[in-house]
């Protein structure tokens, strides 16, 4: 039987390593989400639906603080790779 070998990102693609820090940002958005405001994944979800829980302001004030935080980062990202573009197809 033949074995399929896993593809590897690309990782020498300017456009896909700028795609992947956006496509992680809503992850790494709700990770930190569940980690600062403690809590679960099915109530981070059922916060996002209209008809959910309501946040307090101190979740409120660290959710906008994790999403500051969070654009900073794959800003800086972006310009770490807009910095070596040169070396990237």
């Amino acid at each position: 039987m033949k074995k399929i070998k896993e593809s590897a990102p690309n990782t020498s693609s300017f456009v896909q390593s700028v795609h992947c820090i956006f496509s992680a940002l809503p992850n790494k958005f709700r990770d930190k989400i569940l980690e600062e405001c403690a809590v679960s994944t099915p109530t981070y979800y059922r916060r996002i639906r209209d008809a959910g829980p309501k946040c307090s302001n101190a979740d409120k004030d660290k959710i906008a603080q994790v999403a500051i935080q969070s654009l900073k980062a794959a800003m800086a990202e972006c310009e770490a790779i807009i910095s070596k573009r040169d070396q990237l197809n």
